[in-house]
């Protein structure tokens, strides 16, 4: 029974979403524990919105900054170049587009998972 559970453990810390290496070397991802690996793979596509962008926004000190995101359907957080703060959303104008980006803060993405 022990060698079961160790194996299982195992086999969760060696399988990982690809994606993580848009930030993390492959020895950092199988350092992680259970939460920190799963807080991570849930960023990938869940620590952040899109929206549409509110046209009384625009030159609003609130918005963090632009990015230029080619596909808004397959946005890897981790790709985003953007950290997290712990209770502060941040708010990212889409390029080219009328939407936005809103990031979540740490306590609401612990708080889904």
């Amino acid at each position: 029974m022990f060698a079961l559970f160790v194996g299982t453990g195992f086999a969760q810390n060696s399988t990982y979403d690809n994606r993580l290496l848009a930030s993390f070397t492959e020895e950092e991802i199988n350092e992680m524990d259970e939460e920190t690996l799963a807080f991570n793979t849930y960023c990938i596509e869940n620590a952040f919105e899109v929206m549409p962008f509110p046209v009384e926004k625009e030159g609003d000190a609130a918005i963090n900054g632009a990015r230029n995101i080619a596909d808004l359907e397959n946005i890897n957080f981790f790709e985003l170049n953007v950290t997290l703060k712990e209770d502060q959303y941040q708010y990212f104008k889409l390029l080219g587009t009328d939407k936005m980006l809103m990031i979540k803060p740490i306590t609401l993405i612990k708080e889904e998972l």
